[in-house]
Formats: structure tokens, C-alpha cells, sequence
């Protein structure tokens, strides 16, 4: 170990938004940090950060961040119990508005997710 301070430090501490990380596990010998969210987790982390569901950007482990609204269908319950998420791209969003077509999102898996940034 070097004695650096910053070794570990999220830079995202440093950007000022709202953001939710779960805690840290650091592998022994690793030379990064991984996080997992629970379905718990990520549910608490829309209800205090995000009351009024709007996009939020979401980090993954092994993938670029993605910006997005959660949706709530019929079958949201049963897709929370298994950690899944239905999720419209910010890109597809005007239209899934005026639509509402649930084929425009996309069901993530929570345990990929790292953080829940706010907008």
C-alpha cells in the first residue's frame, strides 16, 4: 500500500449530484472496488433520491453508464422480487410517452447496477 489517501476514492463523490453507492467489497489483493445493489437497495434509492421518477443515470459493473426512466408495468412486482428492472432510454422517452409502448424499455439486472446518479 502507498499511503495514497485517494486510492479507493470514488471520483463520483467529487461531482455533486445525489447519487446512491451500496457499500464497497474489495477482493483481496484487487486493485479496484466492485458494488452490487439489491432490489432493496435500488427501490429505497428511487424513493428518497428520485420521488418523481424522472431519468436517472445508471453504472454498471462491465458496461457504459445508461440514462433512463424506471417504468412500473403490470409484472413490475415479480421483476423487483428478482432484481430486474424495466428501464426507457432517455433517447426513447418522448415517444414511450406519448405510446406508452413497454416494448420501448429494456429489463436491466439490478445486481449489474453500481450507482443510481440523479439528474
Amino acid at each position: 500500500m502507498t499511503g495514497d489517501s485517494k486510492a479507493g476514492a470514488d471520483p463520483a463523490d467529487q461531482d455533486g449530484k445525489p447519487h446512491l453507492d451500496t457499500g464497497r467489497s474489495r477482493q483481496s489483493g484487487a486493485a479496484f472496488n466492485f458494488f452490487i445493489m439489491t432490489n432493496i437497495q435500488i427501490e429505497q434509492a428511487l424513493k428518497q433520491k428520485n420521488p418523481g421518477n424522472k431519468p436517472v443515470t445508471i453504472h454498471f459493473k462491465g458496461r457504459p453508464p445508461v440514462t433512463g426512466q424506471f417504468i412500473q408495468t403490470r409484472d413490475f412486482e415479480e421483476l423487483k422480487t428478482k432484481n430486474l428492472w424495466r428501464i426507457v432510454n432517455e433517447t426513447k422517452l418522448k415517444e414511450f410517452q406519448k405510446t406508452m409502448d413497454n416494448d420501448l424499455a429494456r429489463i436491466f439486472n439490478g445486481s449489474d447496477f453500481t450507482r443510481i446518479v440523479c439528474k
